[in-house]
């Protein structure tokens, strides 16, 4: 399965809204093999320097699931408190994916997923999807408030070098601004034909524990996020 996720899409840390421009921060992430997190510049606008980067502070593979939280934090300099990615991969087909900030200040969060093919969006139900040579992905984004979703083809920061192939850029911003906000994703991936049944998905959180609760299936599953403990629980 890991070698879908691969074909099918890069997924990139997501950027506060504040920072973009000045700052962004971006891995190619394979299940269950988190790579390395550069900086291109902080929100400062200083160099890049090399405390600026991200670090995966939880990895916890397991039989049922694998969970990983990343912290970008020293990339933002003084402007954010808490920056986080928490990826959880429900074996075999399903990745639940959190992106918490915590600003000094309100602040949309914007989300970046990129792939080989254009995206599929309805931004009224929030849900997208992907075709590309053998695999497919489907889910739903969500944030308090709503967000905006739309695609481009072109490059939201130019490459640094290297010839460039076609590539479709998919955002999702949070439509308010607040100190402490995020934007759960719930994805599915699967051979190409075939669809991971994900239905009735809805944002349950409630003060520091994110949670969202989903059909899969015709099973309904609960994930919940301590974004303090670290620990994510599925019931």
């Amino acid at each position: 399965m890991q070698s879908f996720w691969e074909r099918m899409a890069r997924l990139c840390w997501s950027t506060p809204a504040f920072a973009h421009g000045t700052g962004a921060l971006f891995a190619r992430n394979g299940i269950g093999r988190p790579r390395r997190i550069t900086l291109s510049k902080s929100t400062a606008g200083a160099s890049r320097r090399r405390e600026s980067k991200g670090n995966v502070i939880v990895f916890r593979p397991g039989r049922a699931y694998d969970y990983v939280v990343g912290d970008a934090t020293s990339g933002y300099g003084d402007q954010v408190e808490r920056y986080r990615r928490h990826l959880l991969f429900l074996k075999p087909d399903v990745l639940v994916m959190l992106d918490e900030v915590r600003a000094k200040k309100p602040v949309p969060l914007k989300l970046w997923l990129h792939g080989l093919a254009p995206f599929e969006i309805d931004t009224a139900a929030g849900r997208i999807a992907l075709a590309f040579e053998k695999a497919t992905l489907s889910g739903r984004l969500l944030a308090p408030g709503g967000l905006r979703v739309d695609q481009t083809d072109k490059y939201p920061i130019p490459p640094e070098s290297g010839a460039t192939r076609p590539e479709w850029h998919l955002w999702a911003e949070t439509r308010e601004s607040r100190p402490i906000t995020h934007i759960v994703s719930v994805l599915g991936v699967s051979r190409a034909g075939e669809k991971v049944a994900l239905s009735d998905v809805e944002d349950t959180s409630a003060g520091p524990q994110v949670a969202v609760r989903f059909r899969q299936s015709g099973k309904m599953v609960h994930v919940s996020f301590d974004t303090v403990g670290l620990t994510a629980k599925i019931d």
